[in-house]
C-alpha cells in the first residue's frame, strides 16, 4: 500500500508540468530572477512616480481631468511607455536576458528537456484582474468622500495615487497567495 502511495506520487511529479526537483536545484537562480523582477517592478513604480511629477504634460501633477484632451493623454502614455523602456525595461531585459542565456547555455540537455517540458494550453484572460481594481478605485474615491465630485475638480497626480493604492490592494494579497501557493508545492514535492 505505501509502494502504490509513492508511486503515484512519482506519477504526479513526472506528469507535473513544472519541474520542481530543477527548480530546488537551480534555486539561486531562480531568486536572482524573482529579486530582479522585483527590483525592477519596483523601480518601475518610481520612474511612474517621477513621471507624473514632472511631466510638463500634466503640469507636474497638478491638471485636472478637464485640462486633458485625447492628444495630450496620448502623448502622455507614450512619453511614459519611452522612459520605462530606457530606464528600467531595456537595462532589466539586458541584465536578466544576459544572465538567462549564460545559465542555458551552460545547462546539461536532459535538464534543458525537462524544463521544456510538454508544450502549455493557454486561456484568454477575461480581464478580470483589471476590473477588481478599478472596482477597488471606486470604492476609494467613495470612501474619500469624493463621489460626487467633479472630476475636473480632482488632480492627475490624486488620481493616479489613488489608482496605485488601488493595485496595491489586490497585488499584495494576491503575492501572498501565490507565496503560499508556490511554499505548499514545493513541500509537497520535498516529501514526496
Amino acid at each position: 500500500m505505501a509502494n502504490e502511495t509513492l508511486d503515484s506520487g512519482n506519477e504526479n511529479n513526472e506528469n507535473d508540468e513544472i519541474p520542481w526537483g530543477l527548480l530546488r536545484k537551480y534555486w539561486k537562480f531562480m531568486a536572482f530572477f524573482v529579486i530582479g523582477g522585483v527590483i525592477a517592478s519596483i523601480g518601475a513604480i518610481f520612474v511612474f512616480l517621477w513621471y507624473v511629477g514632472t511631466s510638463a504634460i500634466g503640469g507636474q501633477g497638478t491638471w485636472t481631468i478637464d485640462q486633458f484632451s485625447i492628444g495630450s493623454i496620448v502623448t502622455w502614455v507614450i512619453f511614459f511607455i519611452l522612459f520605462e523602456l530606457a530606464i528600467i525595461g531595456i537595462p532589466t531585459a539586458v541584465i536578466l536576458g544576459g544572465v538567462a542565456f549564460w545559465w542555458w547555455r551552460n545547462l546539461p540537455q536532459e535538464e534543458k528537456d525537462q524544463f521544456r517540458g510538454k508544450p502549455r494550453r493557454r486561456d484568454a484572460g477575461s480581464g478580470g484582474f483589471t476590473f477588481l481594481i478599478w472596482i477597488v478605485f471606486l470604492i476609494m474615491i467613495f470612501l474619500q468622500g469624493n463621489w460626487n465630485t467633479p472630476l475636473g475638480a480632482l488632480s492627475f497626480s490624486y488620481l493616479v495615487f489613488t489608482w496605485l493604492w488601488a493595485c496595491i490592494i489586490i497585488i499584495i494579497p494576491c503575492a501572498i497567495a501565490a507565496l503560499i501557493w508556490f511554499s505548499y508545492k514545493i513541500m509537497k514535492n520535498r516529501s514526496a
